[in-house]
């Protein structure tokens, strides 16, 4: 498991002319994904997330994750974040962590869930589920979502 996991603050960028052109973000290297069962409009939804991942050394790294309507994230079975922090569809948040990894086998797990018109009136969403999930570095070419190395399930429950 983890040794240590720290969320940290990621200063907002400047805004450019081509500030819709331009990453600026980490997170932007990823791409957002969702069990193509569920991209449905008004279907609420539970999806499960999972990537697993070998180190062949300890390894500090850098993660960014946020979700619409929302998530949970887990590392070795243990949380370490939900969220995202409340936003609106033209400021979304994301999440970001600095986390200690030992040698060996680790796997990410996410439940992601929308909730259509049950979700709080401050939870805003583009209108159908996702989750993103971007590592800095060489993990983020083991690792984030655009990759397709995340495994995804319906929880039918």
């Amino acid at each position: 498991m983890a040794g240590q996991v720290k969320q940290i603050f990621i200063e907002p960028s400047s805004k450019y002319p081509d500030s819709n052109i331009k990453s600026q973000y980490e997170i932007q290297k990823a791409g957002w994904v969702w069990h193509p069962d569920c991209m449905g409009r008004g279907q609420n939804n539970v999806v499960l997330f999972r990537c697993q991942f070998q180190l062949d050394a300890p390894e500090q790294i850098r993660i960014h994750v946020s979700a619409d309507n929302r998530y949970e994230l887990f590392l070795d079975q243990n949380l370490i974040s939900r969220g995202p922090h409340r936003c609106d569809e033209y400021h979304w948040s994301f999440s970001s962590h600095e986390i200690f990894l030992e040698k060996g086998s680790h796997e990410f797990y996410a439940m992601c869930y929308w909730l259509n018109e049950e979700a709080p009136e401050a939870q805003h969403t583009i209108g159908h589920g996702g989750f993103i999930f971007a590592a800095e570095g060489k993990l983020g070419e083991k690792l984030n979502t655009s990759l397709g190395k995340w495994e995804v399930a319906k929880w039918e429950g």
